[in-house]
C-alpha cells in the first residue's frame, strides 16, 4: 500500500517510469552498500568480503565491476616526488570509511 502510494506520488509530479526506476535503483543499491564488508588481511589491509550477498547485488545494480570497487576502497594512490604515483592499501577501518563516504556521494547526486 505505502510502495503504491509512493509510485503514485511519483507519476503526480510527472517523474516518468524510467526515471522512477533509477530512483528506486539508486535507493536499493545504497541499502546494500550498506552492508557491504571488509575483511582485513593485516593491519594495514582490506579486502571486499566477496562472498557477502549484498556486494553482488550493489555492484550489479550500480553498473560496477567488483575491481573497480575494490580499486576505489581498498587502495589510495599518493604522489611521491611530485610525480610518480605509489598504490597503497587502505586499513579495513578506512575502506569503510570510504564506502560510506561513497554512499553519501551517491545519495546527494
Amino acid at each position: 500500500e505505502e510502495f503504491d502510494s509512493l509510485i503514485e506520488s511519483f507519476s503526480l509530479l510527472q517523474f516518468d517510469p524510467d526515471q522512477i526506476r533509477d530512483i528506486m535503483r539508486i535507493s536499493v543499491a545504497c541499502m546494500h552498500a550498506l552492508n557491504v564488508t571488509f575483511t582485513a588481511p593485516s593491519a594495514d589491509e582490506s579486502e571486499l568480503v566477496g562472498t557477502n550477498p549484498h556486494l553482488q547485488k550493489f555492484l550489479t545494480l550500480m553498473g560496477v565491476e567488483r575491481d573497480e570497487l575494490r580499486d576505489t576502497v581498498c587502495f589510495f594512490e599518493m604522489l611521491v616526488g611530485g610525480r610518480d604515483k605509489q598504490r597503497r592499501n587502505q586499513s579495513k577501518a578506512n575502506a569503510e570509511k570510504g564506502m560510506e563516504a561513497l554512499i553519501k556521494s551517491i545519495y546527494s547526486a
